[in-house]
């Protein structure tokens, strides 16, 4: 055979090899999710699944994250089992980015912090694996441990969905235990169809380092927290109540709310190290759970000053004396204030709506209740444990009555 022949059949034969080895390199895309593999979409939308993801695209194959992970801006993760953030790892979720949990599952930052920063044109959304028939309560939530590391920040997310009863998280956002005061910022947020409240913290201590500019609606509550949290609350939109609890141990002004603070149990005003000042903003309404109380003073000392605050019963069905009133301890009366403030439905039928345990400040300092109504009033408005009423009762203060006694005194 000529030499030409011989090297052109050689030529051939090895063409034909690469050709076989390079169509065994080449894939069918997938017909379906079951074979493991990613489907064909655009690169702004990678839809995980299986634990065979593109780079940026998943949260690992393990349920604990060790090192730094990053889920990369415009992927989509299905998410079905639940992760925890440990050992001073960060998770970083850039913008675009949609996290979908399958029933049940959450997000554990442990010992680590959650960076989410979306932008108002690409928000990174937390959801329901569920996208046919998505329901309040699909999975439960981000939840923040005792242990989890300052720096944590959640800007311009979406969570929904979320508050699934079955787990450790109350809310579509928990602290779970004591989380060390200023760990997370929340700004330019939506919490919105959960089935608790939308933002639950278990310890007064944990406080944000930023909440504000959220909007949170279709919730079984807006916030439900010790009260000292209030003070770390900015100007937010809230659909549903603010439900708070427990002990105001330092001074702070609440910002108006649009919606009721539903008070659960006793709300007590009594400074820890210095006399704390609760500055309630005009137009707020307190709701009071049934036989619930406020009392000013106690510990190193306490005021209230409330201009314009309807302070009223949480119960559906409202009636004189479901909850118990206002009470003022000797120590309170001279920094605290109640102007053009209305009561309702209070008292108990040996009681008052308005307890002032103590001297009335003199004439000529402004009487410490004015131009307020008491409504639906369960015994007297006003009882002085003192020699007198003083100015409480005179026309110019402009306290009045629905029918109950105005004031009455005892001197002890």
């Amino acid at each position: 055979m000529p030499a030409r022949d011989v090297i052109s059949g050689s030529l051939f034969a090895l063409m034909s090899l690469v050709s076989v080895i390079t169509g065994c390199g080449r894939r069918a895309a997938p017909e379906d999710e079951s074979s493991g593999r990613i489907e064909a979409v655009p690169s702004s939308s990678v839809t995980i699944s299986s634990p065979k993801s593109a780079p940026g695209c998943d949260l690992g194959p393990e349920s604990i994250l060790h090192v730094d992970t990053t889920v990369k801006a415009g992927c989509s993760v299905v998410v079905t089992r639940s992760y925890e953030v440990q050992s001073g790892v960060t998770l970083t979720i850039e913008p675009g980015a949609r996290l979908a949990f399958g029933h049940g599952m959450h997000l554990w930052i442990g010992y680590g912090r959650l960076v989410a920063r979306g932008t108002a044109e690409q928000p990174i959304v937390f959801t329901s694996l569920d996208d046919k028939s998505p329901a309040r309560g699909d999975w439960e939530g981000l939840i923040f441990a005792e242990q989890a590391r300052e720096g944590s920040s959640l800007d311009h997310v979406v969570v929904e969905y979320a508050g699934n009863q079955g787990g450790l998280g109350s809310g579509a956002l928990s602290f779970y235990g004591a989380v060390k005061p200023g760990v997370l910022a929340v700004r330019s947020s939506t919490f919105r169809h959960s089935a608790q409240a939308a933002i639950a913290v278990a310890d007064p201590q944990s406080t944000f380092a930023t909440f504000e500019g959220n909007t949170l609606s279709d919730n079984g509550n807006s916030l439900a927290v010790p009260v000292d949290v209030l003070r770390t609350v900015g100007s937010n939109t809230f659909g549903d109540p603010v439900r708070v609890r427990g002990i105001v141990t330092s001074s702070q002004t609440w910002p108006r709310f649009d919606v009721p603070v539903r008070v659960a149990g006793n709300l007590a005003i009594s400074g820890r190290t210095d006399r704390a000042t609760l500055t309630v903003a005009e137009g707020t309404t307190l709701a009071f759970e049934k036989g619930a109380h406020l009392t000013v003073g106690g510990g190193v000392g306490g005021a209230l000053v409330a201009k314009g605050v309807t302070f009223t019963s949480a119960l559906e069905n409202k009636a004189p004396g479901d909850w118990i009133g206002i009470g003022f301890d000797a120590g309170a009366l001279a920094a605290s204030s109640l102007d053009g403030c209305t009561l309702s439905y209070v008292g108990r039928d040996d009681g008052s709506a308005l307890y002032l345990g103590g001297v009335l400040p003199k004439k000529s300092k402004a009487p410490i209740v004015h131009d307020t109504k008491f409504e639906h009033v369960k015994g007297v408005a006003m009882h002085v444990e003192g020699p007198s009423c003083g100015e409480l009762v005179v026309e110019k203060t402009n306290n009045v009555t629905d029918g109950a006694e105005l004031c009455t005194f005892e001197s002890k």
